[in-house]
């Protein structure tokens, strides 16, 4: 089947549902850390939450669309992330900060194979250690999206931004220029 749709996959369709969700929370006057950044991890938190249902499931048709949320869903930090990024950064070091981002996403591609791997090898059989790795995997990500909800605050990191430059200007250290 040929079409429109051809090769839109779920990971594209949440992109291009949250993104826009986002921008018009956004028009409507809803803060950046709500519409971006709250947004984001309940995503992410939903993806871990299936990736932990998961370890425990059974049968294809509840497992598929498991999968499909697990992998899928966290990806609207790809899309969503930047521009938080972009909000907190000064332009000379947005592209720097970016890169940081994109650095650290990459580090994660490569331990996270390395410790699935010991995880299965250690339990009681690959099934066993498949499932303890996702459920692992799945609390890592639902403990990492609710840290983020509480950190992330580009308001508040603005306003602390401005204190550290007043306060480095009072004291005669020069300023970093925006």
């Amino acid at each position: 089947m040929s079409g429109p749709l051809e090769g839109l996959k779920v990971l594209d369709i949440a992109t291009i549902v949250a993104a826009p969700l986002s921008q018009r929370l956004l028009a409507r006057g809803v803060s950046s850390r709500i519409s971006r950044g709250v947004l984001t991890c309940c995503c992410v938190m939903l993806a871990g939450v299936a990736m932990m249902l998961l370890s425990k499931s059974t049968g294809e048709l509840v497992q598929i669309p498991l999968v499909i949320v697990a992998f899928a869903v966290g990806s609207v930090t790809y899309a969503l992330g930047p521009p938080l990024i972009g909000e907190i950064s000064p332009v000379h070091q947005r592209g720097a900060m970016l890169g940081i981002c994109n650095g650290t996403f990459t580090l994660a591609g490569l331990i996270a194979p390395w410790l699935m791997g010991h995880i299965v090898d250690i339990g009681a059989n690959p099934a066993q250690g498949f499932r303890d790795g996702f459920m692992f995997a799945g609390l890592l990500i639902v403990a990492g999206g609710a840290l983020a909800m509480v950190i992330i605050n580009p308001k508040d990191d603005l306003r602390r931004f401005a204190r550290r430059e007043r306060s480095a200007v009072g004291s005669g250290v020069p300023a970093l220029q925006s």
